[in-house]
């Protein structure tokens, strides 16, 4: 069959890795938000009371809200592939383990 391979295969460590990279990645997004949230707060009383100083802080409201939002999403998803590595793992010990004894050897 075309397109359909006959071996799947995948590196545990390597998804692990993968999560690693996106969970720092959730991290650094979150301090360099913070940063530049503060370096907005900052600013904003330069501003004075008019329209502008309104509009910069509803929008730096909603960066601050938005934020968290984005780091739970690549939390989220280094979870997904620690969780799918697992899935993974546990299948394919459940698939060795059904062909040790064949022909007296262990498989792996």
């Amino acid at each position: 069959m075309m397109g359909i391979s006959p071996k799947l295969a995948f590196d545990p460590v390597e998804l692990d890795d993968h999560a690693t990279r996106i969970e720092r990645a959730a991290a650094e997004l979150v301090e360099k938000h913070s940063a530049a949230h503060a370096g907005i707060s900052q600013a904003v009383p330069g501003l004075g009371s008019g329209m502008a100083a309104s509009a910069l802080r509803e929008q730096l409201s909603e960066w601050e809200s938005e934020t968290p939002r984005l780091a739970g999403d690549l939390a989220a998803h280094a979870q997904y592939h620690r969780s799918s590595k697992n899935e993974l793992v546990a299948q394919d010990d459940k698939n060795r383990a059904k062909f040790d004894g064949v022909d007296g050897q262990q498989a792996g």
